[in-house]
Protein backbone atom coordinates (compact mmCIF):
# COMPACT_ATOMS: atom_id res chain seq x y z
CA UNK A 1 0.00 0.00 0.00
CA UNK A 2 1.59 3.71 -1.27
CA UNK A 3 2.38 5.64 1.53
CA UNK A 4 2.31 9.61 1.38
CA UNK A 5 5.73 11.04 2.94
CA UNK A 6 6.87 14.99 2.82
CA UNK A 7 10.82 14.71 2.38
CA UNK A 8 13.68 16.85 0.82
CA UNK A 9 13.85 16.63 -2.35
CA UNK A 10 17.87 16.87 -2.50
CA UNK A 11 17.45 13.25 0.37
CA UNK A 12 16.12 11.04 -2.91
CA UNK A 13 18.36 8.80 -4.55
CA UNK A 14 18.37 8.87 -8.55
CA UNK A 15 17.33 5.36 -9.92
CA UNK A 16 20.81 3.96 -11.54
CA UNK A 17 18.23 2.03 -13.96
CA UNK A 18 16.14 5.01 -14.83
CA UNK A 19 15.50 4.80 -18.97
CA UNK A 20 16.13 8.35 -19.50
CA UNK A 21 19.78 9.17 -19.72
CA UNK A 22 19.18 13.20 -19.77
CA UNK A 23 16.74 15.74 -17.88
CA UNK A 24 16.76 18.09 -20.52
CA UNK A 25 17.83 21.16 -21.56
CA UNK A 26 18.47 23.59 -18.33
CA UNK A 27 15.97 25.62 -20.24
CA UNK A 28 13.01 22.77 -19.35
CA UNK A 29 14.17 22.48 -16.39
CA UNK A 30 13.96 26.54 -15.83
CA UNK A 31 10.24 26.26 -17.00
CA UNK A 32 9.44 23.34 -15.10
CA UNK A 33 10.51 24.44 -11.82
CA UNK A 34 8.35 27.77 -12.35
CA UNK A 35 5.40 25.52 -13.11
CA UNK A 36 6.16 24.04 -10.06
CA UNK A 37 6.49 27.11 -7.91
CA UNK A 38 2.88 28.53 -9.71
CA UNK A 39 0.71 25.36 -9.04
CA UNK A 40 2.63 22.74 -7.42
CA UNK A 41 3.14 18.93 -8.21
CA UNK A 42 0.21 17.59 -9.25
CA UNK A 43 1.61 14.17 -9.03
CA UNK A 44 4.22 13.48 -6.34
CA UNK A 45 7.41 11.44 -7.52
CA UNK A 46 6.72 7.68 -6.67
CA UNK A 47 9.63 6.43 -4.36
CA UNK A 48 10.75 2.87 -3.24
CA UNK A 49 12.30 2.65 0.38
CA UNK A 50 15.87 1.02 0.32
CA UNK A 51 17.40 -1.47 2.97
CA UNK A 52 19.55 1.14 4.72
CA UNK A 53 16.61 3.72 4.80
CA UNK A 54 17.22 6.06 1.97
CA UNK A 55 14.28 7.20 -0.81
CA UNK A 56 14.93 6.06 -4.47
CA UNK A 57 13.26 7.73 -6.95
CA UNK A 58 10.97 5.00 -9.31
CA UNK A 59 9.13 7.90 -11.08
CA UNK A 60 9.65 11.46 -11.19
CA UNK A 61 13.15 12.36 -11.48
CA UNK A 62 12.38 15.42 -13.56
CA UNK A 63 9.71 16.52 -10.77
CA UNK A 64 12.37 15.68 -8.28
CA UNK A 65 15.15 18.29 -10.23
CA UNK A 66 12.83 20.87 -10.95
CA UNK A 67 11.01 21.24 -7.25
CA UNK A 68 15.47 21.56 -6.16
CA UNK A 69 15.49 23.73 -9.13
CA UNK A 70 12.63 25.79 -7.48
CA UNK A 71 14.24 26.06 -3.82
CA UNK A 72 11.46 23.75 -2.76
CA UNK A 73 12.35 22.33 0.93
CA UNK A 74 9.93 19.47 1.36
CA UNK A 75 7.63 17.65 -1.66
CA UNK A 76 5.24 14.83 -1.17
CA UNK A 77 6.26 11.63 -2.39
CA UNK A 78 4.62 8.00 -2.83
CA UNK A 79 6.63 5.36 -0.76
CA UNK A 80 5.19 1.96 -2.56
CA UNK A 81 6.15 -1.61 -1.75
CA UNK A 82 6.28 -3.04 -5.29
CA UNK A 83 9.31 -5.20 -6.73
CA UNK A 84 12.15 -3.94 -8.59
CA UNK A 85 10.31 -5.08 -11.58
CA UNK A 86 7.54 -3.21 -11.75
CA UNK A 87 9.64 -0.53 -10.76
CA UNK A 88 11.10 -0.66 -14.02
CA UNK A 89 7.78 -1.28 -15.36
CA UNK A 90 6.56 2.14 -13.68
CA UNK A 91 9.75 4.07 -15.05
CA UNK A 92 9.67 2.85 -18.27
CA UNK A 93 5.84 3.45 -18.69
CA UNK A 94 6.27 7.02 -16.90
CA UNK A 95 8.99 8.26 -19.62
CA UNK A 96 6.96 7.09 -22.19
CA UNK A 97 3.86 9.29 -21.88
CA UNK A 98 5.62 12.18 -20.41
CA UNK A 99 8.75 14.46 -21.91
CA UNK A 100 9.52 12.29 -25.19
CA UNK A 101 12.34 10.24 -24.79
CA UNK A 102 14.68 9.58 -27.78
CA UNK A 103 13.89 6.24 -30.03
CA UNK A 104 17.05 4.72 -28.88
CA UNK A 105 16.37 5.11 -25.12
CA UNK A 106 12.91 3.98 -25.97
CA UNK A 107 14.17 0.48 -27.39
CA UNK A 108 16.87 0.07 -24.73
CA UNK A 109 14.35 0.23 -22.11
CA UNK A 110 11.82 -2.56 -24.23
CA UNK A 111 14.89 -4.14 -24.28
CA UNK A 112 15.31 -4.57 -20.98
CA UNK A 113 11.28 -5.00 -20.06
CA UNK A 114 11.86 -7.95 -22.33
CA UNK A 115 15.15 -9.60 -21.26
CA UNK A 116 15.88 -8.71 -17.91
CA UNK A 117 12.22 -8.65 -16.83
CA UNK A 118 10.74 -11.28 -18.68
CA UNK A 119 7.24 -8.77 -19.83
CA UNK A 120 5.76 -10.15 -22.85
CA UNK A 121 5.13 -7.95 -25.84
CA UNK A 122 1.24 -7.28 -25.41
CA UNK A 123 2.21 -6.34 -21.34
CA UNK A 124 4.75 -4.08 -23.02
CA UNK A 125 2.00 -2.63 -25.40
CA UNK A 126 -0.30 -1.94 -22.79
CA UNK A 127 1.39 -0.57 -20.32
CA UNK A 128 3.90 2.35 -22.66
CA UNK A 129 0.54 2.71 -24.31
CA UNK A 130 1.64 2.08 -27.74
CA UNK A 131 1.02 -0.33 -31.07
CA UNK A 132 2.56 -3.24 -31.80
CA UNK A 133 3.35 -1.62 -35.33
CA UNK A 134 5.17 1.18 -33.42
CA UNK A 135 6.90 -1.34 -31.19
CA UNK A 136 7.87 -3.25 -34.34
CA UNK A 137 9.15 -0.36 -35.73
CA UNK A 138 11.32 0.55 -32.75
CA UNK A 139 12.57 -2.95 -32.78
CA UNK A 140 14.43 -2.26 -36.08
CA UNK A 141 16.78 -0.04 -34.13
CA UNK A 142 18.38 -3.54 -32.58
CA UNK A 143 19.54 -3.86 -36.51
CA UNK A 144 21.36 -0.80 -36.37
CA UNK A 145 24.92 0.30 -36.54
CA UNK A 146 25.38 2.00 -33.28
CA UNK A 147 26.41 5.67 -35.10
CA UNK A 148 23.51 5.81 -36.81
CA UNK A 149 20.94 5.59 -33.71
CA UNK A 150 23.08 8.34 -32.70
CA UNK A 151 22.25 10.45 -35.96
CA UNK A 152 18.35 8.99 -34.96
CA UNK A 153 18.59 10.26 -31.44
CA UNK A 154 19.58 13.78 -32.77
CA UNK A 155 16.56 13.90 -35.00
CA UNK A 156 18.92 13.52 -38.24
CA UNK A 157 17.90 9.93 -38.88
CA UNK A 158 16.81 8.14 -41.96
CA UNK A 159 13.16 8.16 -43.05
CA UNK A 160 11.05 4.99 -42.87
CA UNK A 161 12.01 3.23 -46.12
CA UNK A 162 15.74 3.93 -45.84
CA UNK A 163 15.58 2.76 -42.31
CA UNK A 164 14.27 -0.46 -42.99
CA UNK A 165 16.28 -1.06 -46.07
CA UNK A 166 19.73 -0.21 -43.54
CA UNK A 167 18.27 -2.70 -40.82
CA UNK A 168 17.99 -5.57 -43.57
CA UNK A 169 22.03 -5.52 -43.91
CA UNK A 170 24.39 -7.16 -41.53
CA UNK A 171 26.27 -4.98 -38.94
CA UNK A 172 29.14 -5.64 -41.05
CA UNK A 173 27.87 -4.19 -43.66
CA UNK A 174 26.70 -1.22 -42.29
CA UNK A 175 30.05 -0.89 -40.41
CA UNK A 176 31.38 -0.94 -43.96
CA UNK A 177 29.36 1.15 -45.84
CA UNK A 178 29.28 3.98 -42.74
CA UNK A 179 33.28 3.93 -42.49
CA UNK A 180 33.55 4.04 -47.07
CA UNK A 181 31.01 7.12 -46.70
CA UNK A 182 32.95 9.02 -44.00
CA UNK A 183 36.64 8.17 -44.87
CA UNK A 184 37.28 11.45 -45.52
CA UNK A 185 36.23 13.05 -42.49
CA UNK A 186 38.12 11.86 -39.82
CA UNK A 187 41.57 12.47 -38.54
CA UNK A 188 44.21 9.74 -39.72
CA UNK A 189 44.11 7.82 -36.12
CA UNK A 190 40.29 8.17 -36.23
CA UNK A 191 38.19 5.23 -37.39
CA UNK A 192 35.94 6.19 -39.77
CA UNK A 193 33.14 3.66 -39.10
CA UNK A 194 32.70 4.66 -35.85
CA UNK A 195 32.10 8.37 -36.95
CA UNK A 196 29.40 10.00 -34.63
CA UNK A 197 27.80 12.73 -36.36
CA UNK A 198 27.82 16.23 -34.13
CA UNK A 199 25.42 17.77 -32.84
CA UNK A 200 26.64 21.06 -32.35
CA UNK A 201 26.70 21.32 -35.82
CA UNK A 202 23.22 21.13 -37.67
CA UNK A 203 25.25 21.52 -41.05
CA UNK A 204 26.45 17.53 -40.44
CA UNK A 205 24.05 15.05 -42.09
CA UNK A 206 24.30 11.68 -43.81
CA UNK A 207 23.07 11.05 -47.10
CA UNK A 208 20.84 8.27 -46.28
CA UNK A 209 19.61 7.49 -49.43
CA UNK A 210 23.29 6.73 -51.11
CA UNK A 211 23.83 4.61 -47.92
CA UNK A 212 20.81 2.92 -48.22
CA UNK A 213 21.14 2.15 -51.51
CA UNK A 214 24.70 1.20 -51.41
CA UNK A 215 23.37 -1.51 -48.77
CA UNK A 216 19.89 -2.51 -50.64
CA UNK A 217 20.27 -6.21 -51.32
CA UNK A 218 19.10 -5.05 -55.22
CA UNK A 219 19.77 -7.03 -58.53
CA UNK A 220 21.33 -4.61 -60.75
CA UNK A 221 21.15 -6.31 -64.45
CA UNK A 222 24.05 -6.09 -66.94
CA UNK A 223 21.16 -5.19 -69.55
CA UNK A 224 21.38 -1.95 -67.87
CA UNK A 225 24.82 -1.23 -67.92
CA UNK A 226 26.25 0.60 -70.66
CA UNK A 227 29.62 0.04 -69.44
CA UNK A 228 31.10 -3.13 -70.80
CA UNK A 229 33.91 -6.19 -69.51
CA UNK A 230 36.50 -3.67 -69.56
CA UNK A 231 34.49 -1.04 -67.30
CA UNK A 232 32.73 -4.46 -65.25
CA UNK A 233 36.69 -5.97 -64.36
CA UNK A 234 38.06 -2.03 -63.93
CA UNK A 235 35.74 -1.76 -61.15
CA UNK A 236 35.78 -5.31 -59.43
CA UNK A 237 32.00 -6.55 -60.65
CA UNK A 238 31.33 -10.14 -60.33
CA UNK A 239 28.40 -10.90 -61.99
CA UNK A 240 25.68 -13.95 -61.12
CA UNK A 241 23.42 -15.42 -63.33
CA UNK A 242 19.76 -14.79 -62.49
CA UNK A 243 18.26 -18.27 -63.07
CA UNK A 244 14.86 -17.85 -63.15
CA UNK A 245 15.19 -15.24 -66.55
CA UNK A 246 13.74 -15.83 -69.56
CA UNK A 247 15.36 -18.07 -72.22
CA UNK A 248 17.49 -15.28 -73.88
CA UNK A 249 18.00 -12.71 -72.10
CA UNK A 250 21.08 -11.00 -70.39
CA UNK A 251 20.44 -12.23 -66.68
CA UNK A 252 23.85 -11.05 -65.50
CA UNK A 253 23.10 -9.25 -61.96
CA UNK A 254 25.24 -7.85 -59.41
CA UNK A 255 24.66 -6.56 -56.12
CA UNK A 256 27.06 -4.56 -55.38
CA UNK A 257 25.12 -0.89 -56.08
CA UNK A 258 28.22 1.24 -55.28
CA UNK A 259 30.87 -0.53 -57.87
CA UNK A 260 27.99 -0.67 -60.78
CA UNK A 261 27.32 3.38 -60.64
CA UNK A 262 31.06 4.00 -60.49
CA UNK A 263 31.19 2.10 -63.60
CA UNK A 264 28.14 4.08 -65.17
CA UNK A 265 29.75 7.23 -64.18
CA UNK A 266 33.08 5.89 -65.55
CA UNK A 267 31.17 5.18 -68.90
CA UNK A 268 29.65 8.46 -68.68
CA UNK A 269 32.92 10.02 -67.95
CA UNK A 270 35.19 8.88 -70.67
CA UNK A 271 33.08 6.21 -73.29
CA UNK A 272 30.47 8.37 -74.01
CA UNK A 273 29.25 8.94 -77.59
CA UNK A 274 31.67 11.91 -79.09
CA UNK A 275 30.22 15.47 -79.10
CA UNK A 276 27.57 14.42 -76.44
CA UNK A 277 27.08 16.54 -73.18
CA UNK A 278 26.67 15.18 -69.48
CA UNK A 279 23.28 16.00 -68.19
CA UNK A 280 23.04 15.89 -64.40
CA UNK A 281 19.85 14.96 -62.10
CA UNK A 282 18.45 15.41 -58.69
CA UNK A 283 17.81 12.65 -56.48
CA UNK A 284 14.84 11.59 -58.17
CA UNK A 285 15.47 11.27 -61.71
CA UNK A 286 14.76 14.68 -62.89
CA UNK A 287 16.95 15.60 -65.87
CA UNK A 288 18.79 18.77 -65.81
CA UNK A 289 20.58 20.50 -69.16
CA UNK A 290 24.10 21.68 -68.42
CA UNK A 291 24.57 25.99 -68.54
CA UNK A 292 23.44 27.22 -71.90
CA UNK A 293 21.35 24.16 -73.07
CA UNK A 294 17.59 22.73 -72.95
CA UNK A 295 16.49 19.97 -73.47
CA UNK A 296 13.58 19.22 -75.66
CA UNK A 297 10.93 16.64 -76.41
CA UNK A 298 10.98 13.91 -78.63
CA UNK A 299 7.89 15.38 -80.73
CA UNK A 300 9.35 18.41 -81.90
CA UNK A 301 11.20 18.61 -84.65
CA UNK A 302 14.86 18.03 -84.99
CA UNK A 303 17.15 21.32 -85.66
CA UNK A 304 20.08 21.51 -86.78
CA UNK A 305 22.78 22.18 -83.78
CA UNK A 306 21.31 19.18 -81.64
CA UNK A 307 23.26 17.50 -79.51
CA UNK A 308 22.61 14.21 -77.41
CA UNK A 309 22.71 14.23 -73.78
CA UNK A 310 23.29 11.07 -71.07
CA UNK A 311 22.99 11.23 -67.50
CA UNK A 312 22.67 8.95 -64.52
CA UNK A 313 19.87 8.52 -62.79
CA UNK A 314 20.62 8.33 -59.25
CA UNK A 315 17.59 6.04 -58.27
CA UNK A 316 17.83 3.23 -60.68
CA UNK A 317 21.61 3.69 -61.66
CA UNK A 318 20.48 3.70 -65.42
CA UNK A 319 21.58 6.07 -68.15
CA UNK A 320 19.17 8.38 -69.35
CA UNK A 321 19.30 10.15 -72.59
CA UNK A 322 17.72 13.72 -74.25
CA UNK A 323 18.11 15.56 -77.02
CA UNK A 324 19.16 19.02 -76.27
CA UNK A 325 19.55 22.29 -77.84
CA UNK A 326 21.34 25.14 -77.24
CA UNK A 327 19.40 27.94 -75.58
CA UNK A 328 18.97 31.19 -77.49
CA UNK A 329 21.06 33.18 -75.67
CA UNK A 330 24.59 30.34 -75.67
CA UNK A 331 23.87 30.59 -79.56
CA UNK A 332 24.01 34.49 -79.70
CA UNK A 333 27.35 34.12 -77.28
CA UNK A 334 29.05 31.36 -78.32
CA UNK A 335 27.39 30.90 -82.10
CA UNK A 336 26.78 34.27 -83.70
CA UNK A 337 29.14 36.09 -81.32
CA UNK A 338 28.27 38.80 -78.75
CA UNK A 339 25.28 40.25 -79.55
CA UNK A 340 25.22 44.05 -79.91
CA UNK A 341 24.81 45.88 -77.16
CA UNK A 342 20.71 46.77 -76.18
CA UNK A 343 20.23 49.94 -76.10
CA UNK A 344 19.90 51.28 -72.38
CA UNK A 345 16.08 52.05 -71.13
CA UNK A 346 14.34 55.39 -70.94
CA UNK A 347 13.28 56.46 -67.82
CA UNK A 348 9.81 56.33 -67.33
CA UNK A 349 8.29 59.56 -66.97
CA UNK A 350 6.13 58.27 -63.43
CA UNK A 351 8.05 54.78 -61.87
CA UNK A 352 5.81 51.98 -60.82
CA UNK A 353 5.79 53.26 -56.70
CA UNK A 354 4.86 56.54 -58.62
CA UNK A 355 1.72 54.79 -60.08
CA UNK A 356 1.25 52.87 -57.08
CA UNK A 357 0.61 56.59 -54.87
CA UNK A 358 -1.62 57.93 -57.73
CA UNK A 359 -4.02 54.99 -57.68
CA UNK A 360 -4.13 55.30 -53.94
CA UNK A 361 -4.98 58.82 -53.86
CA UNK A 362 -7.56 58.37 -56.56
CA UNK A 363 -9.33 55.69 -54.39
CA UNK A 364 -9.39 58.29 -51.59
CA UNK A 365 -11.44 60.99 -53.64
CA UNK A 366 -13.64 58.34 -55.42
CA UNK A 367 -14.74 57.24 -52.08
CA UNK A 368 -15.31 60.87 -50.81
CA UNK A 369 -17.04 61.54 -53.54
CA UNK A 370 -19.60 58.39 -53.07
CA UNK A 371 -19.62 59.73 -49.32
CA UNK A 372 -21.24 62.90 -51.02
CA UNK A 373 -23.62 61.44 -53.09
CA UNK A 374 -24.86 58.92 -50.96
CA UNK A 375 -28.38 60.74 -50.04
CA UNK A 376 -28.94 62.22 -53.27
CA UNK A 377 -28.27 59.96 -56.05
CA UNK A 378 -29.64 58.50 -59.12
CA UNK A 379 -31.24 55.23 -57.59
CA UNK A 380 -30.72 53.80 -60.87
CA UNK A 381 -27.35 55.17 -61.55
CA UNK A 382 -26.21 53.76 -58.43
CA UNK A 383 -27.73 50.43 -59.79
CA UNK A 384 -25.40 50.14 -62.80
CA UNK A 385 -22.39 51.58 -60.76
CA UNK A 386 -22.87 48.49 -58.56
CA UNK A 387 -23.18 46.21 -61.78
CA UNK A 388 -19.60 48.15 -62.53
CA UNK A 389 -18.43 47.25 -59.58
CA UNK A 390 -19.26 43.48 -59.58
CA UNK A 391 -16.94 43.66 -63.26
CA UNK A 392 -13.88 44.86 -61.29
CA UNK A 393 -10.47 42.86 -61.53
CA UNK A 394 -10.40 42.58 -57.50
CA UNK A 395 -13.60 40.74 -57.69
CA UNK A 396 -14.44 36.98 -58.11
CA UNK A 397 -17.50 35.56 -57.81
CA UNK A 398 -17.70 31.91 -57.28
CA UNK A 399 -20.56 29.66 -59.04
CA UNK A 400 -21.41 32.63 -61.72
CA UNK A 401 -24.04 30.39 -63.76
CA UNK A 402 -23.11 32.99 -66.95
CA UNK A 403 -19.56 31.99 -68.67
CA UNK A 404 -19.09 28.94 -68.03
CA UNK A 405 -17.38 28.92 -71.38
CA UNK A 406 -13.57 30.64 -71.06
CA UNK A 407 -14.91 32.07 -74.90
CA UNK A 408 -18.30 33.23 -73.51
CA UNK A 409 -18.62 36.70 -71.91
CA UNK A 410 -20.32 36.53 -68.57
CA UNK A 411 -23.57 38.47 -67.53
CA UNK A 412 -21.62 41.37 -65.89
CA UNK A 413 -19.33 41.46 -68.72
CA UNK A 414 -22.37 42.08 -71.00
CA UNK A 415 -23.77 44.54 -68.69
CA UNK A 416 -21.05 46.77 -68.78
CA UNK A 417 -20.54 46.62 -72.51
CA UNK A 418 -24.08 47.67 -73.09
CA UNK A 419 -24.31 49.91 -69.85
CA UNK A 420 -21.00 51.78 -70.44
CA UNK A 421 -20.28 51.70 -73.93
CA UNK A 422 -18.18 54.98 -74.64
CA UNK A 423 -17.43 54.95 -70.55
CA UNK A 424 -20.25 56.75 -69.79
CA UNK A 425 -23.60 55.42 -68.25
CA UNK A 426 -26.38 55.15 -71.45
CA UNK A 427 -29.33 56.02 -68.36
CA UNK A 428 -32.25 53.54 -69.99
CA UNK A 429 -33.99 52.39 -67.11
CA UNK A 430 -35.36 49.13 -68.39
CA UNK A 431 -31.67 48.22 -70.26
CA UNK A 432 -30.40 48.51 -66.41
CA UNK A 433 -33.61 47.04 -65.14
CA UNK A 434 -33.20 43.71 -67.26
CA UNK A 435 -29.53 43.63 -66.68
CA UNK A 436 -29.70 43.51 -63.27
CA UNK A 437 -31.79 40.69 -63.24
CA UNK A 438 -29.81 38.70 -65.76
CA UNK A 439 -26.77 39.52 -63.08
CA UNK A 440 -28.66 38.27 -60.29
CA UNK A 441 -30.11 35.21 -61.82
CA UNK A 442 -26.83 34.34 -62.72
CA UNK A 443 -24.98 35.08 -59.32
CA UNK A 444 -27.55 34.01 -56.66
CA UNK A 445 -28.33 30.41 -55.98
CA UNK A 446 -29.58 28.17 -53.19
CA UNK A 447 -27.30 25.34 -53.07
CA UNK A 448 -25.18 24.49 -50.57
CA UNK A 449 -21.60 25.04 -51.28
CA UNK A 450 -18.34 25.81 -49.08
CA UNK A 451 -17.32 28.47 -51.76
CA UNK A 452 -20.44 28.78 -54.65
CA UNK A 453 -23.42 28.61 -52.43
CA UNK A 454 -25.41 31.63 -51.88
CA UNK A 455 -27.74 30.41 -49.66
CA UNK A 456 -28.09 30.11 -45.49
CA UNK A 457 -25.03 29.44 -43.80
CA UNK A 458 -23.59 25.92 -43.45
CA UNK A 459 -22.27 24.82 -39.89
CA UNK A 460 -20.22 21.76 -38.90
CA UNK A 461 -21.83 20.17 -35.93
CA UNK A 462 -20.32 17.71 -33.63
CA UNK A 463 -22.30 15.92 -31.78
CA UNK A 464 -21.08 14.08 -28.66
CA UNK A 465 -22.16 11.55 -25.48
CA UNK A 466 -20.31 12.60 -22.64
CA UNK A 467 -16.69 14.39 -22.96
CA UNK A 468 -13.29 13.06 -24.21
CA UNK A 469 -13.85 9.88 -24.63
CA UNK A 470 -17.84 10.93 -26.40
CA UNK A 471 -18.79 9.02 -29.31
CA UNK A 472 -19.01 11.59 -31.91
CA UNK A 473 -20.61 12.71 -35.15
CA UNK A 474 -19.82 15.15 -37.62
CA UNK A 475 -22.83 16.78 -39.25
CA UNK A 476 -23.20 19.36 -42.00
CA UNK A 477 -26.29 21.67 -40.75
CA UNK A 478 -28.38 24.67 -42.90
CA UNK A 479 -29.52 27.23 -40.64
CA UNK A 480 -29.42 31.10 -39.91
CA UNK A 481 -27.57 30.54 -36.73
CA UNK A 482 -24.98 28.12 -34.76
CA UNK A 483 -27.27 28.08 -31.98
CA UNK A 484 -30.13 27.20 -34.49
CA UNK A 485 -28.06 24.50 -35.86
CA UNK A 486 -27.05 23.05 -32.89
CA UNK A 487 -30.11 23.06 -31.61
CA UNK A 488 -32.13 21.43 -34.89
CA UNK A 489 -29.17 17.97 -34.00
CA UNK A 490 -29.79 17.85 -30.15
CA UNK A 491 -33.45 18.15 -31.31
CA UNK A 492 -33.08 15.21 -33.62
CA UNK A 493 -31.80 12.78 -30.77
CA UNK A 494 -33.76 10.65 -29.42
CA UNK A 495 -33.73 10.62 -25.72
CA UNK A 496 -33.25 7.26 -24.58
CA UNK A 497 -31.34 4.47 -26.57
CA UNK A 498 -33.29 1.90 -28.38
CA UNK A 499 -33.46 -1.91 -27.55
CA UNK A 500 -29.67 -1.98 -29.33
CA UNK A 501 -28.66 0.32 -26.94
CA UNK A 502 -28.14 2.70 -29.42
CA UNK A 503 -29.65 6.05 -29.61
CA UNK A 504 -30.98 7.40 -33.38
CA UNK A 505 -30.28 10.54 -34.69
CA UNK A 506 -32.78 11.68 -37.90
CA UNK A 507 -32.01 15.29 -38.94
CA UNK A 508 -35.38 16.82 -40.97
CA UNK A 509 -33.13 16.37 -44.24
CA UNK A 510 -32.25 12.92 -44.14
CA UNK A 511 -29.24 12.87 -42.36
CA UNK A 512 -28.90 9.58 -39.96
CA UNK A 513 -26.43 8.25 -37.58
CA UNK A 514 -26.82 6.55 -34.40
CA UNK A 515 -24.62 6.95 -31.06
CA UNK A 516 -23.52 4.80 -28.38
CA UNK A 517 -22.70 3.57 -25.55
CA UNK A 518 -26.54 3.34 -24.47
CA UNK A 519 -25.21 3.71 -20.92
CA UNK A 520 -25.37 7.74 -21.00
CA UNK A 521 -28.68 9.57 -20.27
CA UNK A 522 -30.11 12.22 -22.51
CA UNK A 523 -28.08 15.28 -20.35
CA UNK A 524 -25.03 13.77 -20.74
CA UNK A 525 -25.83 14.99 -25.00
CA UNK A 526 -24.07 18.27 -26.53
CA UNK A 527 -23.00 19.85 -29.61
CA UNK A 528 -19.88 22.02 -30.78
CA UNK A 529 -21.23 24.14 -33.88
CA UNK A 530 -18.20 25.66 -36.25
CA UNK A 531 -18.93 27.26 -39.39
CA UNK A 532 -17.82 24.97 -42.72
CA UNK A 533 -15.54 27.78 -44.01
CA UNK A 534 -14.24 28.98 -40.63
CA UNK A 535 -12.97 26.07 -39.54
CA UNK A 536 -10.49 27.94 -36.93
CA UNK A 537 -13.78 29.65 -35.24
CA UNK A 538 -14.42 29.40 -32.09
CA UNK A 539 -16.78 26.78 -31.44
CA UNK A 540 -20.16 27.71 -29.80
CA UNK A 541 -20.99 24.99 -26.95
CA UNK A 542 -24.64 24.21 -26.56
CA UNK A 543 -25.95 21.52 -23.80
CA UNK A 544 -24.96 20.02 -20.51
CA UNK A 545 -21.52 18.28 -21.44
CA UNK A 546 -17.68 19.57 -20.97
CA UNK A 547 -15.56 19.68 -23.71
CA UNK A 548 -11.83 19.92 -23.39
CA UNK A 549 -9.44 20.40 -26.06
CA UNK A 550 -6.05 19.72 -24.15
CA UNK A 551 -2.83 20.66 -25.71
CA UNK A 552 0.22 18.44 -25.07
CA UNK A 553 1.78 20.20 -22.07
CA UNK A 554 -1.60 19.87 -20.47
CA UNK A 555 -2.23 16.52 -21.15
CA UNK A 556 0.55 15.10 -19.57
CA UNK A 557 -0.37 17.55 -16.01
CA UNK A 558 -4.16 16.03 -16.51
CA UNK A 559 -2.55 12.41 -16.64
CA UNK A 560 -1.13 11.84 -13.51
CA UNK A 561 -4.47 13.03 -11.82
CA UNK A 562 -6.18 10.71 -14.17
CA UNK A 563 -4.12 7.53 -13.65
CA UNK A 564 -4.46 8.43 -9.30
CA UNK A 565 -7.85 8.80 -8.91
CA UNK A 566 -8.96 6.53 -6.04
CA UNK A 567 -12.37 5.37 -7.32
CA UNK A 568 -15.05 2.91 -5.23
CA UNK A 569 -14.27 -0.99 -6.53
CA UNK A 570 -18.28 -1.39 -6.84
CA UNK A 571 -18.65 1.70 -9.41
CA UNK A 572 -17.28 -0.24 -12.57
CA UNK A 573 -19.21 2.88 -14.62
CA UNK A 574 -17.05 5.49 -13.11
CA UNK A 575 -14.00 3.13 -12.66
CA UNK A 576 -13.87 1.98 -16.71
CA UNK A 577 -14.90 5.92 -17.38
CA UNK A 578 -11.33 7.09 -16.18
CA UNK A 579 -9.78 4.03 -17.36
CA UNK A 580 -10.78 5.26 -20.55
CA UNK A 581 -10.00 9.09 -20.18
CA UNK A 582 -6.38 7.77 -18.70
CA UNK A 583 -5.77 6.10 -22.17
CA UNK A 584 -7.25 9.37 -24.16
CA UNK A 585 -5.23 11.65 -22.55
CA UNK A 586 -1.93 9.82 -22.82
CA UNK A 587 -2.39 9.95 -26.73
CA UNK A 588 -3.07 13.66 -26.02
CA UNK A 589 0.07 13.74 -24.47
CA UNK A 590 2.64 11.92 -26.40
Amino acid sequence: MAELRRVDPKTLVPNPNNPRSSIGSLEELRKLALNIKAIGILHPPAVRELEDGRLMIVAGHRRTEGAIYAGLSEIDVYVGDQSEDLDALAAVSENFVRLDMTEPEQWNSVTRLREQLGYTDPQVCAALMVTPSYLKRLSLLAKLHPPILDAIALGRGPDERQRKIIAQASLDEQRSAWAEMFSESVEDDEDPAEYRVKAEDPEDTVAWGALARNLEQKEWYARNARFGDDLARKHNIVWMEDLFAEPGADSRYTLDATAYAAAQQDWLDNERPESSIVLTTDEYGYIRAPEGFITIGTWMATQEGEVMGYGLNPRTLKIVEERCRPSVAFTQSHVTGPAEPEAPKERPDVSGTGHKMIGEIRTVALREALGEVAETADPWELIAALLLALEAENVRVHGDASGNNWSEPTARTLAMADLFPEGDLVRDEKLIRRHTVTVLQSILNCEVSMHSGSGLPVFIVTLSERQLLSDRVNFHVEAETAEAAGQLVLDATADEPNESGLRPVRLPDGQKTVLEPGDVDGNEVSVSVRPVDQPDAVATQIGACWHLDLSAPEARRLLPVLTGAVVDEDDSVTRALCARLARQVANLAQ
